[in-house]
Order: C-alpha cells, then structure tokens, then sequence
C-alpha cells in the first residue's frame, strides 16, 4: 500500500513558525543541527512553491490560449461577413467541376 504524501507550503510555513514561535518564547535558541533541519524545511517550501508556480503559469497560458482562439476566430468571422458582402461563399478546394 502506498502512502499519498500531502504537503502545502502554507502548512509547512505554519508548522515552521509555531516551532520557532515556542522555541523564542522560551529563550531558547537552535543549535546547529535544528538550523539544519530549519533550512532543510524552508528548501522543501521553496521547492512546493515553484512548483505551484509553474502549475499557475501554465494554467494562465492555457487560459490565454482559449482567450487568443476565441478572438481570432471573431476577427475571421468578421473578416469572412466583410468581404462576402450577403454572397453565400462555396469554398473551392482544387476540383474542376
């Protein structure tokens, strides 16, 4: 059985400020190894994230994308009703009739 590792770097933050939070309210400092693990953990939140930064650019680049399509093949219509001027147009893909 496998295990879904359920991570937000909301969360991580959180958790990382409430354990320094109480370590400060006690007067107390990190030792070597605890600074390790502080800088080991925010590596972790800065690795989550980029990854939701690429996840939030790419869905903006999709967003754009249907944007982009929905307009050109406004200015097409557009363009098609300009020129046709009420003529119904056949298209003509190469046959001789």
């Amino acid at each position: 059985m496998s295990t879904i590792l359920d991570i937000t770097a909301s969360a991580e933050i959180e958790m990382l400020r409430a354990e320094l939070e109480g370590r400060a309210m006690q007067g107390l400092g990190l030792t070597q190894v605890e600074s390790m693990i502080v800088i080991a953990k925010l590596r972790l939140v800065g690795a989550l994230v980029q990854s939701m930064e690429r996840e939030v650019s790419a869905l903006r680049l999709i967003e754009a994308g249907r944007v982009g399509t929905a307009i050109v093949e406004q200015l097409a219509t557009d363009a098609l009703v300009e020129l046709s001027d009420g003529k119904v147009l056949r298209p003509d893909f190469g046959r001789k009739a």
